[in-house]
């Protein structure tokens, strides 16, 4: 049965017969795939035809004709390995020819920091326009809780007001709210599920500022008489069935998801950026999405010299290769400033 099976239909097999896999994740390997494999001439290749040769051809052809990241391809490739490893383990073949396929173009890629860190300048700026502006001011608290805590967009979307005991300063995170392309249903829908990682459920410390923002918050409800309307399905694996209660809620009652926070950080720094052309001393912005916020938090923690393994128990982490080499930036006006203590270092040796 196995010399007529094709990669795209293994993959339909893998996708049926696979378990545990979280809402939003399966949808990011079904789009990936569908997109990038199914279809093309590596998905019609007979599964015991597929050499590591061709996983590599059809990775170049996606980079160079295509001019897909490499992220992306290596998104694609973490679904091509499962798919291969599962027909392994079905023998359908002997030997996983998608191990090491993305090796070499990775080795012969740049590093690039995929959301490099706001300078403390532009996290000023951004925070004071946004103070500032009638049209935007009412976006205050929700970025502020963002760059004061680096919490993932998931989890911040997902707060309820249970979640936080501002007497003591305390978040308690144990769920993700997810917003996915549902395919059974035909439509976007949100979904809550489980932290990403193990590391993920934690408690996170507090700032007074970001108590501030919690109860700015809640005061812009109570004035707008603006309530959660909505109750979200939880998965089998988290702590309720429904959800309920979102501290930060759109007008119509339902939580925020990553694609409504992007567009609105991208009229921000439009309109902040207009009004910096006509004033001078004002810093430009650049472009950024929410993920940036996560990198300038652990930044900043950085800068403070807070010790990296309390920032790590913050934000999440396990690893903090994770830490320091994805998501810590370097900026040029913190490195002068750290090494200005080298100026006078020599100085009783040459005078």
């Amino acid at each position: 049965s196995a010399k007529d099976r094709t990669l795209d239909s293994v993959y339909e097999e893998w996708l049926t017969l696979k378990r545990g896999l979280v809402g939003h994740t399966k949808a990011n390997y079904q789009w990936v795939y569908e997109h990038y494999c199914l279809g093309h001439k590596l998905g019609k290749m007979k599964i015991q035809e597929i050499t590591k040769g061709a996983i590599r051809d059809h990775y170049n052809k996606l980079r160079d004709q295509k001019h897909l990241s490499v992220t992306t391809i290596d998104g694609l490739q973490t679904v091509v390995n499962q798919v291969c490893a599962f027909a392994v383990e079905e023998r359908y073949i002997r030997i996983n020819p998608a191990l090491g396929a993305m090796t070499e173009m990775k080795r012969e890629t740049p590093k690039k920091q995929a959301h490099p860190a706001l300078t403390l300048a532009e996290h000023e700026r951004f925070l004071k326009f946004i103070e500032e502006s009638p049209k935007y001011n009412h976006w205050l608290p929700i970025f502020k809780v963002f760059l004061g805590t680096g919490m993932r967009v998931a989890e911040l979307t997902g707060l309820r007001w249970k979640d936080i005991d501002l007497e003591n300063k305390r978040i308690h995170i144990d769920h993700n709210l997810l917003y996915y392309s549902d395919k059974e249903v035909g439509h976007c829908r949100f979904l809550v599920g489980k932290p990403k990682t193990k590391a993920s459920k934690r408690i996170v410390l507090m700032s007074e500022d970001v108590k501030e923002a919690f109860i700015q918050q809640r005061e812009l409800l109570e004035k707008s008489g603006r309530k959660c309307t909505v109750r979200i399905e939880g998965t089998d694996d988290v702590a309720e069935a429904f959800y309920t209660d979102f501290i930060f809620i759109n007008k119509d009652g339902g939580p925020y998801h990553q694609g409504t926070l992007n567009k609105t950080i991208g009229r921000i720094v439009r309109d902040a950026n207009v009004e910096a052309m006509d004033k001078e001393g004002l810093t430009m912005l650049p472009d950024f999405s929410n993920h940036c916020f996560r990198s300038t938090y652990i930044t900043r923690c950085a800068e403070k010299k807070v010790p990296i393994a309390v920032t790590m128990k913050q934000v999440g982490h396990d690893d903090k290769k994770t830490t320091t080499g994805i998501y810590l930036t370097v900026h040029p006006d913190w490195m002068e400033q750290e090494l200005s203590v080298m100026d006078n270092l020599f100085e009783s040796v040459t005078h």
